[in-house]
């Protein structure tokens, strides 16, 4: 009786046992169908296929900026004076050479006049010492046309000493003028009366032309006692009188008496023969002021005297013959470089004033944007008159980055677009690439000018964009941008279609996924060694194929020219050869990484797929 309960208490011992061990079995059979259904079967990439070919590839440089004038000059007076008029208004578009100021110059024309007055004097200074040389003399020649009076050279005198102790060698009487002071007190003499001058018995005709110390009075008839001044006509011919008995009366003043002859000496007496008949007065001749020219010479031994007094001589005739003085030729040249010197300052003075006269010209066309002066003010040399800018010579100027500006040049080609303008393109070159930058927020950028080759209807301030062309190859091999793949800082392309062979792979993971034996397949193990979960001997299940290479159908090329859609392709690569675009499918899994297997969904994107080349802000 004892013995029934414990037979009872092992059987339910047992039964516990039996269902601890159930429940372990449907854990252990849901495990192993859940590690089978964790291998998720996507679908493998696949390859497009494409044909290297020829063509011409481009690489741009893009840009935005305004566009400016090229040229924009500030107008410069380069002379002084007052404006008389204006001919322009602020924004008034004008032509090259158009007359934009009217100026005046009163201080030019005195300056001019001054010029003139010193430069004629210069020459009568020469005239009067005027000579031609030889080898061992010098000439001195007549300066003007005239009679030769007061000859005081004599030959073997110093030329200099004579001028100096004289005055001149001789004089040249130019006009028949002669005078000569006397003292007389006349009854009714008036100025410009006729007087009776007698010399060396030949009576002449003059005038009384001056009276000082008396009350004589031009136009007037009075009782006279003072100075008076007399002269004689050049035609009238002389007559011969007595002398006669000398009667003066008293003496009250001078009187100075012109005679128009130049036939006495200078130095001979003349008489006055009043009115009455009687004898006034008498003095000695001498050329009337203006009336001569002086003949002299700085030094020189006289050698020869071509003239003699009373001779008449035509101007340019050799009046002395003089040893030639060193000093004395040099002394001539030197008077000669100054009256040349003399003449070129006027001239310059003449087309100073000429130029300043005709105003101030536009030096380029355009339109008037700045204009700070008025009709009357006065104009300095070196002012500002107005700033005129060029609105058909055109620029498009842009800031390029630091990264670009490397590869810009003067001179390469353009397309320009500009927003006011939709549709249309404008070409141009490069004319100007800034050597200093500017750095802002962490960025450098270079400033780029680029010259418009037409643009009729562009503004100045329009805002446009710029495609810089910096590199350029023709017939160069071509393939899309996209078959390119970079590994290890070289590039690949695929030139084989790996399509059914990833596929085959695939199905083969798909089939070694059977069973609750935990087996993977070939794909599957390469997948999960490169992940690191297993090593490279691990494979728990059987290998139904053998896993490729990473390179495999990819062919290695050296790259030129890269732009936003091709690649220029310099060696490794065949005009029509076959090449590869792996594409990957459209409806993978998240995570799969170009149609391969991924374990767990869990793979890292990049896993399976190749290195894009990086993109660059150029184009």
């Amino acid at each position: 009786m004892e013995n029934k309960p414990r037979k009872r208490r092992r059987r339910k011992k047992w039964l516990t046992w039996l269902i601890v061990l159930a429940v372990a079995a449907g854990g252990f059979i849901g495990y192993g169908y859940y590690q089978a259904k964790s291998f998720v079967p996507v679908a493998a990439a696949s390859y497009e296929g494409l044909r290297v070919e020829r063509g011409d590839i481009e690489l741009l440089v893009g840009a935005t900026g305004s566009v400016a004038s090229a040229s924009v000059r500030d107008v410069v007076s380069r002379v002084s004076g007052t404006i008389v008029s204006v001919g322009v208004e602020l924004g008034d578009p004008i032509r090259e050479g158009e007359q934009l100021l009217v100026l005046t110059d009163t201080n030019m024309e005195s300056a001019i006049r001054t010029a003139e007055s010193s430069l004629e004097q210069s020459r009568i200074n020469l005239s009067k010492t005027y000579v031609t040389t030889s080898a061992d003399h010098y000439q001195i020649t007549a300066p003007e046309t005239g009679r030769i009076k007061s000859l005081k050279a004599a030959p073997g005198e110093d030329a200099g000493q004579t001028t100096k102790t004289f005055g001149a060698l001789c004089l040249i009487m130019t006009e028949g003028k002669m005078q000569f002071t006397v003292q007389a007190a006349p009854n009714k003499l008036n100025i410009g009366d006729q007087a009776a001058v007698l010399v060396d018995g030949v009576m002449y005709m003059g005038e009384v032309i001056s009276a000082s110390g008396g009350n004589a009075a031009s136009g007037s008839t009075q009782n006279y006692s003072g100075n008076l001044t007399a002269s004689t006509m050049t035609n009238a011919q002389p007559t011969p009188i007595p002398n006669p008995t000398p009667t003066p009366p008293p003496w009250k003043g001078n009187i100075t008496i012109q005679i128009y002859t130049d036939e006495p000496n200078i130095g001979d007496i003349a008489t006055f023969i009043g009115p009455d008949g009687l004898t006034w007065g008498s003095g000695e001749l001498s050329i009337a002021p203006g009336a001569s020219v002086s003949v002299t010479a700085t030094s020189g031994k006289i050698r020869d005297i071509m003239c003699a007094n009373d001779m008449s001589v035509t101007r340019g005739d050799v009046l002395f013959r003089i040893q030639q003085a060193e000093d004395v030729s040099l002394g001539i040249k030197s008077q000669k470089l100054s009256i040349e010197e003399a003449e070129r300052s006027l001239e310059d003075k003449r087309k100073q004033l000429s130029d300043t006269q005709a105003g101030v010209s536009a030096p380029i066309g355009g339109v008037v944007t700045s204009l700070p002066v008025k009709a009357g003010g006065k104009l300095a040399e070196g002012t500002v008159i107005c700033t005129i800018t060029d609105d058909r010579l055109l620029d498009v100027k842009v800031d390029v980055d630091e990264l670009d500006v490397v590869n810009i040049e003067k001179g390469q080609p353009c397309t320009v677009t500009l927003d006011a303008l939709p549709g249309e393109t404008f070409s141009g070159a490069v004319q100007k690439v800034a050597s200093i930058g500017t750095y802002a927020n962490g960025i450098a950028t270079y400033n780029v000018t680029v010259r418009l080759d037409e643009a009729p209807r562009v503004r100045i301030g329009m805002s446009a964009s710029v495609d810089i062309r910096v590199k350029h190859a023709g017939n160069a091999l071509l393939v899309p941008i996209e078959a390119l793949v970079q590994r290890g800082g070289a590039y690949y392309v695929y030139t084989q279609d790996l399509s059914d062979l990833e596929l085959q792979e695939a199905q083969a993971a798909h089939t070694g996924r059977s069973g609750l034996s935990g087996s993977i397949s070939a794909m599957q193990q390469r997948q999960a060694q490169q992940m690191g979960l297993v090593g490279n001997n691990a494979n728990s299940g059987s290998s139904s194929s053998v896993p490729r290479k990473d390179d495999q159908g990819l062919t290695k090329v050296e790259v030129g020219i890269q732009n936003e859609t091709q690649a220029q392709i310099l060696s490794g690569l065949n005009e029509g050869q076959p090449v590869y675009l792996r594409l990957p499918n459209a409806g993978a899994a998240p995570g799969n990484a170009g149609g391969m297997f991924v374990m767990g969904g869990n793979l890292p994107s990049n896993m399976g797929g190749q290195q894009r080349p990086q993109s660059t802000p150029s184009r």
